[in-house]
């Protein structure tokens, strides 16, 4: 399995976008006749593909990387092993979907749209926000959003469902009510619910992050020829903490909360 699959088939983390060479400007590159004397074309700029991971509620305090020693998260350590890990920044706000929001649109939380956690109806985008998915798409990218998007209202054809705000595949829950269900009768697919046959009735039979997961491996592959952003946003370790099984930790005395409620099945 490939680093880049690895990394997606078991991490959480947010991820920054770096310096971004335009399609454009590769085509122009590819097109244009070596500098004189030189006898050859110039080699193409190939835009980098992107993957930003945005894991609900994992404080750094939670990594091995930043010194947490009561719960392996190896993937993690190779990244920031690997790569940089960052000890003086600091999130636009403290809960989910103003923090989002500022991430999505590049903006203070004084100037953008979702300012506040819902404490009743859930905060939206508007026509007016410009996500960095549609500028990418701009530039060739293909573009998918799979997870929790956060924002409401539940529905499609709405201006701020993922596919109105630059994401044309869009996998998982809408807003934040259905995202904290880990065994839900139905994911989003696009503007389509998906009934998922194994959690009916109330049923645990599929562990929605493992579907997630799948679908974020199958647009990997699927795009991989091709200038690709895909934005993972797991549920876990968000409240209520539903898993599968306690594996490693299953002998730990911690209360329900920290350990996670293990499903019966």
């Amino acid at each position: 399995m490939s680093s880049r699959r690895r990394f997606i088939a078991g991490s959480a983390a947010t991820l920054g976008l770096g310096a971004l060479p335009g399609t454009a400007v590769a085509a122009d590159a590819q097109a244009a006749p070596a500098a004189a004397g030189t006898g050859s074309a110039a080699a193409p700029t190939r835009p980098p593909n992107l993957v930003v991971v945005l894991a609900d509620d994992l404080g750094r305090g939670e990594l091995g990387a930043y010194g947490q020693k009561l719960i392996t998260t190896p993937r993690l350590d190779g990244l920031a092993a690997e790569g940089l890990r960052f000890t003086d920044a600091y999130s636009t706000a403290a809960v989910c979907a103003p923090s989002r929001c500022s991430l999505l649109t590049g903006l203070h939380t004084g100037h953008a749209t979702v300012r506040a956690n819902p404490s009743g109806a859930q905060g939206s985008l508007t026509a007016a926000d410009t996500t960095f998915a549609q500028v990418l798409r701009a530039r060739g990218y293909r573009t998918g959003v799979i997870g929790k998007w956060g924002f409401g209202p539940e529905s499609a054809d709405q201006d701020s469902h993922p596919n109105a705000r630059g994401f044309e595949e869009f996998h998982g829950y809408i807003d934040h009510g259905h995202a904290h269900q880990y065994y839900p009768a139905y994911l989003w697919h696009n503007g389509v619910k998906e009934p998922i046959a194994a959690n009916a009735g109330g049923a645990k039979g599929a562990y929605a992050p493992d579907l997630l997961r799948q679908r974020a491996l199958d647009f990997l592959d699927r795009h991989a020829a091709e200038p690709f952003l895909l934005l993972l946003t797991p549920t876990v370790p968000h409240a209520p903490s539903d898993v599968p099984a306690h594996g490693a930790y299953a002998s730990r005395s911690w209360s329900a909360a920290d350990k996670g409620h293990a499903a019966q099945v």
